[in-house]
């Protein structure tokens, strides 16, 4: 089976978390279109783990760490570059009792346009107290506004000057979703996010727990 091709200048980008009290990491994924910035795989990875620890260290759980960025970086081909980087891990500076592992914010990736290709979620973890939400699962409106500060906060930091977008990775797979086992063979760079908004309800997900 061929390797999947990756377009010019897409960066895919991957963000470790873990909890003290938990062995397996959790992360965070996203993509950007590099465009005009020329920025190696590995100057991705040492940007987009500094920016992490900017933008969700005040955030993130005491008891959290931000571990490594890694970037998987395109050129048109079956061949791509990869970086991880090479900070030290940085401990979040928010005093609170987080949420079980199994619940997390879900904050969606927004560009404007409809289509299940169109749009984006991350999960966020470790970053919301266990008492501002409640037993319904509704997320406090402070917390929420809180989150949708930082995302765009987030967006802002790693478009910088325009030079790189956030955008949308669409992958194409050899067969529909529903017919196993299909591989991918494309990733291309999707549409612009122009926001990402946090969700009123906590996502939850059982393989998240500790075995």
């Amino acid at each position: 089976m061929a390797n999947p091709t990756y377009q010019n200048d897409l960066v895919l980008c991957n963000v470790f978390f873990k909890h003290d009290l938990i062995t397996r990491e959790a992360e965070i994924t996203f993509a950007l279109n590099d465009n005009t910035a020329n920025v190696s795989a590995q100057g991705w990875a040492d940007a987009v783990f500094a920016l992490a620890g900017t933008v969700f260290a005040p955030q993130l759980d005491t008891a959290a760490q931000i571990m490594r960025a890694t970037t998987l970086k395109g050129d048109g081909t079956s061949t791509f570059t990869t970086g991880i980087s090479t900070g030290a891990s940085v401990r979040g500076t928010n005093a609170m009792s987080s949420t079980t592992p199994n619940c997390a914010i879900l904050v969606k990736k927004n560009t404007g346009f409809g289509g299940r290709t169109n749009r984006g979620r991350m999960y966020l973890p470790f970053m919301m107290n266990e008492g501002e939400v409640d037993e319904a699962g509704n997320i406090s409106a402070g917390v929420q506004g809180d989150i949708n500060d930082m995302m765009q906060t987030f967006i802002d930091d790693v478009e910088g000057g325009g030079d790189q977008e956030l955008v949308i990775a669409n992958r194409t797979y050899d067969a529909p979703w529903n017919v196993k086992p299909r591989h991918l063979t494309h990733v291309a760079i999707g549409e612009h996010v122009t926001s990402i908004t946090c969700e009123p309800v906590i996502a939850t997900q059982r393989r998240r727990m500790p075995r």
